[in-house]
Order: structure tokens, then sequence, then C-alpha cells
């Protein structure tokens, strides 16, 4: 009986064994409509479907490191707290779908350098880039966009703000503690 038992074992061992390392890892889908996707390769997180961004985003811990964030076309949304603390993050793109970014969403994300903001994007939700400090220009586009309280705090590399259109409301210390200011506005509205 013993000369089973070993063999059995061993079979047992490599079947749990992985046969190579996959390149992508693909995550839970949220509700109904929403799921992820991670690229060891690229270091990018993507995420597909459609409507709003339920809370829970994938962990950028877990995913040992997340360089590049893609969103994709058909979520309208990024839920509060979604990317808070990705100290990798770098690159972000939001198409323009998205309509608002929540509370904290990207808060911490000290590497981050770009995000490209979609034109239907109506409000960003407070502290929602706080302490990126490596972004440097921020275009804000579309009409009545509402920007948080502190929304881009302490972001120290921070030097041109763009607006291609009229902000409804700028949140208490929206850019406090951002590098030499300037803002452009492309087209003033009277008061």
């Amino acid at each position: 009986m013993r000369k089973w038992i070993a063999p059995a074992a061993l079979c047992l061992a490599l079947a749990l064994l992985p046969l190579g390392a996959q390149a992508a890892e693909t995550g839970p889908q949220w509700g109904t409509e929403v799921q992820w996707s991670y690229d060891e390769d690229t270091y990018t997180l993507e995420l597909t479907g459609s409507g709003p961004m339920p809370k829970g985003a994938p962990p950028c811990a877990s995913l040992s490191y997340v360089e590049k964030l893609v969103i994709g076309e058909g979520i309208t949304s990024v839920s509060a707290g979604a990317f808070q603390d990705c100290s990798d993050l770098r690159q972000v793109s939001i198409p323009s779908s998205v309509t608002s970014i929540g509370d904290q969403a990207f808060y911490g994300c000290y590497w981050l350098t770009g995000v490209a903001f979609p034109g239907k994007l109506t409000s960003i939700g407070r502290q929602a880039f706080s302490d990126c400090g490596s972004l440097a220009a921020v275009t804000l586009p579309g009409d009545g966009i509402s920007i948080g309280d502190g929304a881009f705090y302490n972001c120290s590399k921070l030097a041109t703000v763009t607006f291609s259109g009229t902000a409804s409301s700028i949140g208490s210390e929206a850019f406090s503690g951002c590098g030499p200011f300037q803002c452009v506005f492309h087209r003033l509205v009277p008061l």
C-alpha cells in the first residue's frame, strides 16, 4: 500500500502547481457590469464594462505593481477611494463616458504624472488627487465642472491648470500646496 501512496501524493502535488506564470490576472465582476484585468508584463490594470464603478476597486497592493490604469469606455464614474495610495501608479486614462470622480479616488498616488480628463466630466470629489506630488499639469474640460475641497491639495509639482470651459464651483483649498502656479482660462464667463 505504501508504494501507491507516495506516487499518488506526488501526482496530487504536481496537479496543484501552476503550469506557468500567467501574463494577465482577471478579477471579479462588480455588480453586473464592470470587471477588471491586470497584465503583469505591462503593469496595466484595465477596467471594462458599463455603468458606475462600484466600491471596492482592485487593491493596488495585491496586484504587485500597477503603473498604468485604463478605464474603459462605458464606465461612468470612478468610485470614492478607488485607487487611493496606489503609489506606483504613473498614468491614468479616463474615457469620455466618465462624468464624476469620487472623493479621494486617487489620493496619495505620488508618482502619477498624467491624467487625461474627459470632456463630459462634471465633478471631481474632495481630495480626489491630493498628494499626487508628481502631477505637473491638468486640463479640465467641459462646462460647469465642480471641483471639490482639496481636490488637488499638496500636488507640489502642479504648475499649470487649464480650464477649457467654466467651473460651477471650486472648493476650499482645491489647489492649495501646489507648486508655482498658473491658471489658464480658454473662455472667461462674465460674473
